[in-house]
């Protein structure tokens, strides 16, 4: 399996289903579907740098329903870090991440040659394709998988 794969399944049988195309916050699937083990729900897990430097923390996934798999994580960084913008929110490609299940923590493997300075901002809502092209693009990221949703 793909490591970069983080699959979202149904508590139960009768789940109620979930249109296929469209990108959802886990947070709003909650009640009735799950991160597949062996992964576990790291939200609220911390979020560090390569080199450890902490960064924030995972507050939600955001899931493609078509392959029932986590896109994003939405982060809320740690005051402490200085990102040049008032807005505290990023989304972060899973492909640039490691779970990290023995530390609890979460790695950006995957860190922007401009670091996260100017990295895209987002809070609440799903992006949209051209948003999701420009984080792609941000994270130096292959977009091909990024589709009209």
């Amino acid at each position: 399996m793909n490591p970069h794969t983080i699959r979202i399944l149904p508590k139960r049988d009768d789940a109620p289903a979930v249109a296929p195309g469209l990108l959802v916050h886990l947070g709003d699937l909650d009640e009735d579907y799950v991160i597949a083990d062996p992964t576990p729900d790291f939200r609220d897990w911390p979020l560090s740098l390569a080199d450890g430097r902490r960064v924030g923390k995972v507050d939600d996934l955001i899931i493609d329903t078509s392959t029932m798999s986590a896109e994003y994580l939405e982060v809320h960084v740690a005051r402490d870090v200085h990102l040049g913008h008032n807005e505290r929110w990023i989304l972060i490609p899973v492909k640039a991440v490691r779970i990290d299940t023995h530390e609890t923590h979460i790695v950006i493997e995957h860190l922007p040659s401009r670091g996260l300075n100017d990295a895209p901002r987002q809070r609440g809502r799903v992006p949209t394709t051209e948003e999701q092209r420009v984080i792609h693009a941000y994270f130096e990221l292959q977009s091909a998988g990024v589709g009209p949703r």
